[in-house]
């Protein structure tokens, strides 16, 4: 699968801190897409200043168009446009989704859902997700390759998202917004989740047909954190491959997950053998 742009979704929070590691990984990765498209609506407030890449002076701007300025100053090489519109139903086609790296940094679940429903219409596109509340997270690859879902959607991961009761940003006025709770995030959930993206476009970048994309498949197409416990896993979110598959791709992960599950079961297995080991010497 060859990318030919990558398409931000929110340019919020945990944009603030994916921004500086995307931006590296596009310039100095051979072959990586170079344009850059960045689209959100909604513009910095005094309240963003505790977790999202601001300053005071940019109280009241568009923050696709402050990131696109900063970006242009930084790495010159890179190509970006903005879109300062929330994403609704109404304004999709404004982007070009084909051939697509697209990552979604938004904060509600009728724009998850609408991007995940986007994914499904296309031949080739990649749908990377990720969200923080407080000290948690976690970060999702939604894969679509030759019009085929390699991995499921996080509306399907996710019930919640396609359950939503929730208005799209794009459809509420200035006093619905206002009433919009704030907080619940925090930098360092923020640049977390920001960091796992940043690992998934990396991997995905480097590894240059969909065949060697499958141990990011198999195994860790969805990353969960709890930093108050110090915790983070990986799970499958794989769509199992269909009878008329090969039997060398499935082979391959088949060899993959085995050597997953054998780096896991390590502690279990080394019980067994201790309690084997007492019954001998009984």
């Amino acid at each position: 699968m060859k990318f030919n742009k990558v398409v931000v979704i929110g340019c919020g929070g945990i944009w603030s801190y994916l921004r500086p590691l995307l931006c590296k990984i596009l310039s100095f990765t051979p072959g990586a897409p170079i344009s850059l498209v960045l689209v959100d609506g909604d513009e910095f407030d005094f309240s963003n200043l505790d977790r999202q890449d601001m300053k005071a002076a940019d109280d009241g701007r568009k923050k696709a168009e402050v990131f696109a300025d900063k970006i242009m100053l930084e790495y010159p090489k890179l190509h970006v446009q903005i879109l300062k519109e929330y994403l609704t139903e109404d304004n999709v086609k404004k982007v070009d989704w084909n051939n697509a790296l697209v990552l979604s940094c938004v904060d509600n679940h009728p724009t998850r859902l609408l991007l995940a429903k986007i994914a499904r219409t296309k031949k080739n596109m990649v749908l990377i997700s990720g969200a923080s509340d407080f000290m948690k997270g976690n970060a999702h690859a939604h894969i679509v390759n030759d019009g085929k879902e390699l991995t499921f959607g996080i509306d399907v991961c996710h019930p919640e998202i396609a359950t939503t009761k929730e208005m799209n940003p794009g459809k509420m006025t200035c006093e619905m917004k206002a009433r919009l709770p704030r907080g619940g995030q925090h930098a360092i959930s923020n640049s977390f989740t920001a960091t796992i993206m940043s690992k998934y476009v990396f991997d995905l970048l480097k590894g240059g047909t969909p065949d060697q994309s499958f141990p990011l498949i198999a195994t860790k197409s969805e990353t969960f954190y709890d930093l108050d416990n110090l915790v983070m896993d990986t799970t499958s979110r794989m769509v199992p491959l269909p009878k008329a598959v090969t039997s060398k791709k499935r082979r391959v992960v088949k060899r993959v997950i085995r050597r997953i599950n054998r780096v896991r079961d390590i502690p279990r297995i080394q019980k067994v053998r201790n309690l084997a080991r007492t019954r001998r010497s009984k």
